[in-house]
């Protein structure tokens, strides 16, 4: 390269960064004066501090479902919009003690970050709650790290099961279920990861793993962050336009990607073959399947003209004539509040405790309406799917 043609390039170069100091420098002035109120990056990673010797709060370990706990772990999770302490119990369940055989009536809970109640504290999340307001335990068993419902199969069978229960309740999360069960999307973004998925075509699908160790280190233990992940975090500029896109596609009527609409029946049979085999373990005892939507999922349906959506039809077109029944929070989060982000973290997409609370009143109100058997069964009155089904009758 000529002296000339390095010279331009620099120039090129040093006019580009210049640009982008006046965008960003201009995008920090409209943030801050509340001209466009877009999110605010936090200037710095998510970050945590294991108060143990475990490396990692969330890491692949279990040579079933991979992503798990350590027993007994601590962990500090810290970003810009909470600052919390995590602890496993001696199985890993982010949950109190449980011993595994108890004569009371419980409730086994299955689901990805959203049930494991990611960003808030213990006595927050909605099972706490649940376990408040029917006085009979709530066993959570739900744990972030990119888990989906093939994990939740895997978890019921190899872990949960072995914990006297009456019933089970598992938190589907549409916006990333589908995602996390298709193995193509996980070679090309888990590819180090440990992780199960289905296979082949239905019913004969075939459990597979991408990667066969558990023993490497992989990103979710080294708390690797994508690109996108880095532009929210330290650019102003960044989030405000990511505000405007969708500030601009609301009010033009465009319809927002949203997993409650937008699926192929491929995916809804993986998701389904692993719901199923929840339900043949589960023997007599209820299943009750609970949507939790995000808030594009809720500007979906509002822009769909609030019918019921195609996936809540599909998975209650399964449940029937079967142990299951389907509770979906979108009524709920549709009528609490005009803006459904409301209920999430500034910095993060997870529920805040007002989020969860919603969603247990959603959920509470869903189980009474199905005849849940949810307190104690007195002597000489049935319990488990016997109750339910004697309510049904």
């Amino acid at each position: 390269m000529s002296r000339q043609a390095l010279f331009t390039v620099v120039a090129l170069g040093i006019r580009g960064v210049f640009l982008l100091v006046l965008l960003e420098l201009g995008a920090i002035l409209i943030v801050e004066s509340d001209v466009i109120p877009a999110p605010v990056p936090r200037y710095t990673l998510e970050r945590g501090a294991s108060l143990g010797p475990s490396q990692s709060f969330w890491a692949d370990l279990n040579p079933h479902f991979g992503v798990w706990h350590a027993p007994g772990a601590r962990f500090r999770h810290v970003k810009s919009c909470f600052d919390l302490e995590y602890q496993a119990n001696a199985h890993g369940a982010r949950d109190p003690e449980r011993a595994k055989v108890a004569s009371d009536a419980r409730v086994v809970v299955l689901g990805d970050s959203m049930t494991e109640g990611y960003g808030v504290s213990r006595g927050e999340r909605f099972t706490d709650l649940l376990e408040q307001r029917f006085s009979r335990p709530f066993l959570n068993f739900g744990t972030s790290g990119d888990f989906g419902p093939t994990q939740y199969h895997l978890m019921y069978r190899h872990l949960a099961s072995a914990f006297t229960h009456d019933a089970v309740l598992i938190g589907l999360l549409p916006a990333n279920d589908f995602r996390d069960d298709d193995i193509d999307f996980g070679r090309r973004i888990y590819a180090d990861r440990y992780r199960p998925y289905w296979t082949g075509e239905a019913p004969d699908f075939e459990l597979v793993y991408v990667r066969e160790s558990l023993e490497a280190e992989s990103t979710l233990e080294r708390g690797d962050v994508g690109p996108l992940e880095l532009l929210r975090s330290f650019s102003y500029a960044f989030n405000l336009i990511e505000h405007v896109q969708r500030a601009r596609a609301r009010s033009e009527g465009q319809s927002f990607s949203s997993a409650y609409y937008d699926w192929n029946e491929y995916e809804l049979a993986r998701m389904l073959h692993s719901l199923r085999l929840i339900a043949q373990d589960a023997g007599d005892r209820p299943v009750v399947l609970v949507m939790i939507p995000v808030a594009s999922d809720v500007e979906r349906h509002r822009a769909e003209g609030a019918s019921v959506p195609p996936l809540t039809r599909a998975l209650r077109s399964f449940a029937e004539g079967t142990n299951v029944r389907v509770i979906d929070l979108m009524p709920t989060f549709d009528a609490a509040e005009p803006d459904p982000a409301s209920f999430s973290h500034t910095c993060d997409g997870h529920w805040t405790a007002e989020g969860h609370r919603v969603a247990a009143e959603g959920i509470a109100q869903g189980l009474e309406a199905i005849g849940l058997p949810c307190s104690a069964p007195s002597a000489g009155r049935p319990r488990g799917a016997s109750a339910f089904r004697a309510r049904h009758r």
